[in-house]
């Protein structure tokens, strides 16, 4: 290879801004309203493909000209990249729960750390930290395993770039290199995959998600950006890509409005294929002769693409905070998810300007300076300077201060839900073996004659981890029900499991249903479910207790079918349960003993009724 002293820059792309763009909106919304866009989590193999591809697009150039790679420099790029910003939400974040939520303290020293050194994926995997569940794993910092896969890819793509081109002599040699490796990541994503069983560790894991930035790799070397800014193209092959253009975008909408994050096919090769999608589109849209790329080069759509990286970074852990703040209190959906809004476009916008776009490096060194001088200043001179040096110093002190305080409790009742959820587990594949024998929970409450009826009712009930964590207390009544649970189960998500349960014969006359905890649906979700489960059956619908913003929202559609429905009824396990904080774990969510005996006795009330 011929060397050269420079690398040439490659042209600046403004439709790729825009590929960002739906990304980074797929995400929000999936976490801030997943009924409205159940597959937004989607957005993230976006950018993971995007990034594989502007990665391996730069150093296929870097070594094509100088015939080597500048791997000091590399790295050096991608930690001001990522470690600036991150840094500067983890210590502001920090500060706030240390005056105000004292509570997301426990056990947050290793999610801090490993988040700092960028393996956070790998310790919520052997933490055993769900990324669906809301509730079990409340930190504010779940988002940042992706930061992790990104950076432990950066390590690899260096030294897969470097194989290539010292062992391979051919184009067409490299680019099945790469296939194999994208076809090993995916493979090991479908063969670890067990359905029915939360698919947490293949979600978070390096190994089964590296095929997105290996397909951005892939794309890269069969169509390197510089190529594909030519201006010439014949019009026949540009109508040709921008109908291709146009099916690709309408089959990733429908794929991130439609694909769950627990449907199997997710895991059997949706990812990988809504990854291929996303790189045919990045090679399209970064024609600039392609109509399509205007559209994804829209200034408003551009600007939040630019800032994509610190909307990701802030959206998350204000969702969290907000709501942990509000502490159950009723309040309006719409005024909570604009707060959120407001305040992750406010804070983004800061670390955009403040942090992302300067010499992190040079500003320290300038920071320094500023400090000395202020210091030895007059008493009385430079005030406001003063005042925001002390408030920074505050900060960082009050996020130092938490992090040395936060206690590590494995006995947290995050943890304890868990036990409890993983016991009734293993109790309810026993008993759909063996069965139980109904007894009384509460004394004087049923008679025998009373207790024999439900001991004999066929019942199924539906739910997520609040269901899981009562459903001992439920067996002794129901032993001869069948309960269907999943932790982090969304409403949404359930009609596919009404489909299996009809097909195996186990969906009884008698449907329960314990749905909401985990978010919002629509109306049209909820008639979905209504009309799987067939009027042919009774269902009860239990309201939902759960100290977040949609609870509101959630049981007053419960309320509003059940008035329209002769067929379905309503169990109003939050009426009951208000006021009495003695029922709940700390996450005010799942009953504990006492808890789980009384929303027992009040379902087998109400099925006796």
């Amino acid at each position: 290879m011929k060397k050269q002293q420079t690398v040439t820059n490659r042209p600046y792309v403004k439709g790729l801004d825009g590929i960002r763009f739906l990304g980074i909106v797929g995400v929000i919304i999936y976490h801030l309203a997943p009924q409205l866009m159940p597959g937004g989590y989607l957005g993230v193999n976006l950018f993971f493909v995007l990034s594989g591809y502007l990665i391996t697009d730069k150093l296929i150039r870097e070594i094509k000209q100088t015939g080597q790679l500048h791997i000091r420099a590399f790295y050096r790029k991608r930690m001001k990249r990522l470690l600036p910003s991150t840094l500067f939400m983890l210590v502001l974040v920090l500060a706030w729960i240390t005056w105000f939520n004292r509570e997301l303290l426990v056990n947050i020293k290793g999610t801090v750390v490993s988040a700092l050194l960028f393996v956070n994926n790998w310790w919520q995997i052997i933490q055993g930290d769900s990324y669906f569940d809301r509730f079990t794993t409340p930190s504010p910092f779940v988002h940042l395993w992706s930061l992790a896969v990104e950076m432990q890819f950066y390590i690899l793509i260096v030294l897969v770039i470097w194989g290539l081109f010292t062992f391979l002599s051919t184009q067409r040699a490299r680019l099945m290199a790469i296939g194999i490796l994208t076809l090993l990541s995916a493979g090991l994503m479908a063969w670890l995959y067990q359905p029915g069983v939360d698919p947490s560790r293949v979600y978070y894991g390096t190994d089964t998600r590296l095929f997105s930035l290996w397909v951005g790799t892939g794309f890269a070397a069969a169509f390197p950006l510089a190529t594909l800014q030519t201006k010439q193209m014949p019009q026949k092959l540009r109508q040709w890509q921008e109908m291709i253009g146009l099916a690709v975008l309408f089959l990733i909408g429908v794929m991130m409005k439609y694909v769950t994050d627990q449907s199997p096919f997710n895991y059997y090769g949706g990812m990988l294929l809504f990854s291929l999608l996303a790189g045919v589109l990045i090679i399209i849209v970064a024609q600039p002769t392609v109509k399509l790329s205007f559209l994804f080069r829209f200034k408003p759509v551009t600007w939040l693409g630019k800032r994509s990286f610190v909307l990701y970074l802030w959206h998350y852990p204000l969702n969290v905070l907000i709501q942990q703040q509000s502490n159950g209190q009723p309040a309006s959906a719409a005024r909570q998810l604009f707060l959120v809004l407001v305040l992750t476009l406010g804070l983004a916008e800061v670390t955009y300007r403040f942090i992302e776009m300067r010499n992190w490096q040079g500003m320290f060194q300038k920071g320094v300076k500023w400090a000395q001088q202020l210091w030895k200043s007059p008493r009385k001179a430079h005030l406001k300077e003063k005042g925001l040096l002390a408030v920074s110093m505050l900060v960082v002190l009050s996020a130092l201060t938490g992090f040395a305080i936060s206690p590590t409790d494995p006995d947290h009742a995050s943890q304890q839900v868990k036990k409890v959820i993983e016991k009734n587990e293993q109790l309810l594949q026993e008993t759909q073996l063996t069965g139980i024998q109904a007894e009384a929970l509460a004394n004087g409450v049923f008679n025998t004659e009373e207790l024999s009826e439900l001991a004999n009712k066929k019942v199924t009930f539906i739910g997520d981890s609040v269901l899981l964590s009562a459903s001992e207390e439920l067996v002794q009544f129901f032993p001869a029900a069948t309960i269907d649970g999943k932790v982090g189960r969304q409403l949404y998500q359930t009609v596919p499991v009404v489909q299996q349960l009809k097909k195996d014969r186990k969906l009884n006359k008698t449907v329960v249903i314990e749905l909401g905890s985990n978010g919002d649906f629509t109306k049209n979700q909820l008639d979905d479910l209504v009309g799987a489960i067939g009027k042919d059956k009774e269902v009860y619908f239990l309201t939902t207790h759960v100290p977040r913003y949609w609870r509101e929202s959630v049981n007053q559609k419960l309320v509003s079918l059940t008035k329209n429905e002769k067929h379905i009824h309503l169990i109003d396990w939050s009426t009951a349960s208000t006021n009495h904080a003695d029922w709940f774990y700390g996450d005010a969510v799942h009953p504990n003993k006492t808890g789980a005996e009384q929303y027992a006795v009040l379902i087998a009330k109400s099925l006796l009724n």
